[in-house]
Formats: C-alpha cells, structure tokens, sequence
C-alpha cells in the first residue's frame, strides 16, 4: 500500500522535501499537533496527539509526500497540509493520495471529509481541478484576515448575546464556519454543530457574528450577514486584538474582502501588512463519503 501513517523516524526525510516548499512551518506544527512523541528538535504545543494523525504516501519505501488528517468530530474530517516532493509532482500523486485519505476517513467512521486551498482571483489553480475529479464540491469561498496589537483606542458597541446564529446563518445558504482550532479547519454548518454554533452567537449593532475563543489569546469571529454599515460593526471586533499579544482572525465571505478591508485601513491608518495584519481567502471544498 503506497500510504503509511507518519512515524517519528520519518521527520527527517520529510523535512528534506518539505523545506523545500511553501510554508514548512505549517508542516512542523501539524506533525506537533498530531504526535504522541517528540520530534527532534521541535516543541510540541498539545498535551495530547490530536485525533486523526499525519500521513505519507511512500516510493519505494521512504516518504515522498505529506499530509495531516484531523478528525473533527464524530462525523466530520479534514485533510491539511499536503505536501509533495518537488521530483515527484505532476505524477498524480496528490489526488491518489487524498482519494486513499477518504478511504482512511471513512474507515474511521467519518461521513464527510474536508480540505481547503488558498483562492485565486480570476485564475484557476491544480488542486481545484483535483477536488472536483474526486467529487469534491464547493462550499464556501472566505476571506480569513488575521490581525494582532492593533491601537488600543479602537472602540465599539460591546457584543451582546443572540440565541439561533445557526439558523440564522443556515439561512444564508452558508455552509461552512471558520472555527480556527490547531489549523486552518472549517466546520460544517449542520444540526450537529447547533449548539456548538449558538454558543457562539452575539450581535453587534444588528449585525449577528460567531464569536469563539480557540487559543488562549486568540479569538476567532464569524461575520455571515453584511452589515448595513461596515465601519459600525468592524471597530467592535477589531478592538479584540488591541492588547499586546491578543489575536483576531476575521472570516466572512470573500466577495466582501474589498470593502472590509478599505473600511479597515480607514478605521486604523496605520495598519501594516505583515506587522499587524495579514489577509488571505480560500477556498472550503467538501465531500461525502458513500
């Protein structure tokens, strides 16, 4: 069988293709997140291996690809962080070895697997082409803008709690939530996340938002419904990340991104990519497993 489940010995050779790639860093804290070992010279940041592990797809016996597997909850999994070895892309080697995950998945009893890849404006890209020949669907694209120290004179209406977000949201047509927790992972909106999504519920104004604390200085917000008036809302939940070492990550739907984000830099001028801010938008794609 060409997949094997990730072993601590094999860290070495998967760093020496994966350093080689984008964002190694990543790969680093997914092997954390899922080991139940050391891995040498690395810090692990979870008192227990995630549920799910890491993955490799194997040629002739040693490690040529890389992937995390999360499982979410009872019904729901998530692959994140595939890497392939610069040699041995363009071989079809990650749609095999994300079709052999499903497989994985669904012998674990998982109903539905998810992935998401970072979108591009008006141009395609090869991993859209592979979630759809695996019978991947689209279900939401999102911008996912990050934001830390912001100025401290940033001040808004204080949230107040709103029972049935979920029904409310459900009511989009929205069928993914950014639930920021060891990864980029998103939850889907469905009767078993109810009562985890309506904990989450608040109003700011009339605008109802997801709220939800993921790491300890980190909060992660859900803005689902356009708001009337973006610079009425956004100062209330930018004000979470004005303490030092204080997070924000901000999901909502990407075709806002031009207008939340202009209202952003009017709202705070000073704002500096990389220093204070960081924004992106992906693409959530979904499958259910027969």
């Amino acid at each position: 069988m060409p997949i094997a489940r990730f072993r601590p010995r094999m860290y070495p050779e998967v760093e020496a293709f994966a350093k080689k790639l984008k964002w190694f860093g990543y790969v680093k804290e997914i092997v954390n997140w899922h080991s139940d070992t050391e891995i040498p010279g690395q810090r692990r940041r979870t008192t227990r291996a995630l549920p799910g592990g890491c993955w490799v797809w194997l040629h002739r016996g040693r490690p040529v690809a890389f992937c995390g597997l999360r499982f979410l909850n009872r019904q729901d999994a998530w692959l994140y962080g595939m890497r392939v070895a610069k040699e041995f892309q363009n071989r079809g080697i990650a749609r095999r070895f994300t079709k052999e995950l499903f497989g994985v998945a669904a012998d674990a009893g998982r109903k539905w697997v998810g992935i998401n890849t970072y979108h591009y404006r008006d141009k395609s890209s090869s991993i859209y082409t592979i979630a759809g020949k695996l019978g991947m669907k689209l279900d939401a694209v999102h911008a996912v803008d990050v934001y830390w120290e912001l100025p401290k004179s940033i001040r808004g209406p204080r949230p107040r709690p709103l029972p049935g977000i979920y029904e409310r949201y459900s009511a989009t047509g929205e069928r993914a939530l950014f639930f920021d927790d060891h990864g980029w992972l998103w939850y889907r909106l469905n009767a078993q996340r109810r009562k985890q999504v309506n904990r989450g519920g608040f109003a700011v104004v009339d605008t109802p938002v997801h709220i939800a604390r993921y790491q300890r200085n980190g909060v992660t917000v859900n803005m689902l419904h356009r708001p009337r008036d973006f610079a009425e809302v956004l100062p209330s939940i930018l004000s979470k990340a004005t303490a030092k070492k204080k997070w924000l990550t901000l999901g909502y739907p990407a075709g806002w991104s031009r207008r939340v984000r202009r209202t952003v830099r009017e709202l705070v001028p000073e704002l500096k990519k990389g220093r204070n801010y960081w924004p992106s938008a992906w693409r959530v794609y979904g499958k259910y497993l027969g």
